[in-house]
C-alpha cells in the first residue's frame, strides 16, 4: 500500500473582487470577464436590468442572506454543471443586510432580557432598580 495517488488535472478557478465607486463599470467588467459557460448573477440592488440585453446570464433578485447562501450551495453541489461563473452585485448591499440583521437580533435579545427581568420582579421601579444593583454586584 502506498501513500501516493495518481495526479489528476483540475480546472483552475479565479476569484475576483472588483471595488470602486458606483457607476464605474464593476458589473459590466464582471459580466464581460466571464466568457466560458453559463453565468449566474445575484442582484441585490436591481442593477442587472441594465445588462440583460448585452450579456447572457441568469439572475436571482434578493437581499436575503439565507437565499444567497442556498444559491451558492446549489452551485457548489452542482459541480459547475449549470453555472460556471457567479457574480454577486453588489456584495456591499448583502454586507449591509447582514449588519442590519445582526443589529436587529442584538436589540431583540437585549429587549427580551429586560422584559424577563421586569416580568419576574413586577412593575415596581424599586424592584427593577434593586435587580440592576444586585446583578451588577453579583457579576
Amino acid at each position: 500500500m502506498t501513500l501516493f495517488a495518481k495526479a489528476s488535472a483540475t480546472e483552475r478557478r479565479l476569484k475576483v473582487f472588483a471595488y470602486g465607486p458606483s457607476g464605474k463599470g464593476k458589473t459590466y467588467f464582471a459580466l464581460s470577464f466571464a466568457k466560458a459557460g453559463r453565468m449566474a448573477l445575484i442582484d441585490t440592488e436591481g442593477g442587472a436590468a441594465l445588462y440583460g440585453g448585452r450579456f447572457d446570464f441568469d439572475v436571482l433578485h434578493t437581499k436575503d442572506f439565507a437565499t444567497v447562501m442556498r444559491a451558492v450551495e446549489e452551485m457548489k453541489t452542482d459541480g459547475g454543471k449549470t453555472y460556471h461563473t457567479l457574480v454577486i452585485d453588489p456584495i456591499t448591499v448583502l454586507w449591509q443586510t447582514l449588519q442590519d440583521a445582526g443589529q436587529t437580533l442584538a436589540e431583540a435579545r437585549a429587549g427580551q432580557g429586560v422584559g424577563r427581568r421586569r416580568q419576574s420582579l413586577g412593575s415596581s421601579p424599586n424592584a427593577i432598580g434593586a435587580s440592576s444593583s444586585v446583578s451588577t454586584t453579583g457579576s
